[in-house]
């Protein structure tokens, strides 16, 4: 068996299956770019792939819907197996006061986290902007962001330029990124693509409200109202309101975290 995890790796999957003895190929398809460009070499290969491909998955409705009406893939070897994370790994109980201190962090501070590649389909401009929409209505917030990427000076700069360098927390990459959501009030995502995302799902799996911008597969995760808010792609005033509105009332926070659990 030969399992291409991502649209790639299938290429060369399905080019090493004439040197080999004909294994079984499987492709998954996991995320999407965005803008999400349609190619006319890669839609042709897609037609000729296919005879040669056993099964097809995708992480999420929306991925499914991709695959069939942007990628032309046949729709008959395509099924959904959505992503998951293993609950257990997220119930243990921290010393949650002890860990904000260890990052620095007071411990009457309301905490609005993030975690992914700093990257530009993940749009932390847009969460960095909502940051000053949230300290309208509430000064005691911080913005906690785990993870690298190329954008982290851009993203600095902006903080700076927004007077919210005290405000926000850059860890970098983490190994401890579960216990570090446990400290979270609410997780942010401000993506402009997404598929059906862990990190999403870890949040959610933790207890902690969450409020995404309702793109690609993040409908599917977030029950918009009950297991958190859904807020337009691009829309920093939208997010920031929906931030502030949740770390306002912390029975509804509470309630939310665990309809999402």
């Amino acid at each position: 068996i030969l399992h291409a995890y991502q649209y790639t790796p299938y290429f060369y999957t399905v080019l090493a299956y004439f040197f080999t003895k004909r294994p079984k190929i499987i492709f998954t398809e996991q995320g999407r770019f965005f803008p999400d460009k349609a190619k006319i070499k890669r839609i042709i290969f897609n037609q000729i792939s296919v005879f040669f491909t056993d099964s097809i998955t995708a992480v999420c409705n929306f991925i499914k819907k991709i695959l069939i009406f942007h990628e032309f893939f046949w729709w008959k070897k395509i099924e959904i197996i959505y992503n998951g994370v293993k609950a257990d790994d997220f119930s243990r109980t921290i010393d949650v006061e002890a860990k904000k201190r260890s990052l620095g962090l007071g411990a009457s501070e309301k905490i609005v986290g993030a975690v992914g590649r700093l990257c530009p389909e993940k749009n932390y401009q847009m969460l960095i902007k909502s940051l000053a929409v949230v300290k309208r209505d509430i000064d005691q917030v911080k913005l906690v962001i785990v993870g690298d990427g190329e954008l982290e000076n851009e993203l600095k700069t902006l903080a700076d330029y927004l007077g919210l360098c005290a405000d926000i927390l850059f860890l970098g990459k983490r190994e401890d990124v579960v216990d570090i959501i446990k400290t979270f009030d609410v997780f942010a995502m401000s993506s402009d693509s997404e598929a059906a995302s862990l990190v999403l799902l870890e949040a959610m799996a933790s207890g902690v409200a969450v409020v995404a911008t309702g793109v690609g597969g993040n409908p599917e995760l977030v029950i918009d109202g009950q297991t958190g808010i859904l807020v337009p792609r691009g829309d920093a005033e939208k997010l920031g309101k929906s931030i502030a509105c949740i770390l306002a009332d912390a029975e509804e926070m509470k309630k939310m975290g665990l309809a999402g659990k």
